[in-house]
């Protein structure tokens, strides 16, 4: 496998969140940890990758605290629909080589 398709499934990985609580982020997380020495390239596509799953997880997680006011409701969906969009595109542009950064994304890996 070149490093550019691991650095393609570490930001597919991200739906393994629909299968499994926390997926999202324990999947790319495990690949990461015993991929990133590899290359520079798994290794800056990994952070980005582990750092938007981490913050949608917290934004479902806050957003799932206020279902009972409508508005979570909402906040779930649109985040459901964001990181889907976003998981293509990353996905997409990485394997094409070309550069993607998340959109609302916290840098808690650097």
């Amino acid at each position: 496998m070149t490093d550019r398709n691991t650095a393609t499934l570490l930001h597919l990985m991200g739906f393994l969140g629909l299968v499994f609580p926390f997926g999202n982020v324990v999947g790319p997380l495990l690949l990461w940890f015993f991929k990133k020495e590899d290359s520079p390239l798994i290794d800056r596509e990994g952070k980005k990758a582990i750092n938007f799953q981490i913050t949608m997880s917290i934004a479902l997680i806050v957003s799932t605290l206020l279902i009972f006011l409508v508005v979570g409701l909402f906040l779930i969906l649109f985040i459901l629909i964001l990181e889907v969009v976003a998981i293509i595109t990353a996905a997409i542009r990485t394997s094409r080589g070309e550069e993607y950064n998340y959109p609302f994304s916290f840098p808690f890996l650097q």
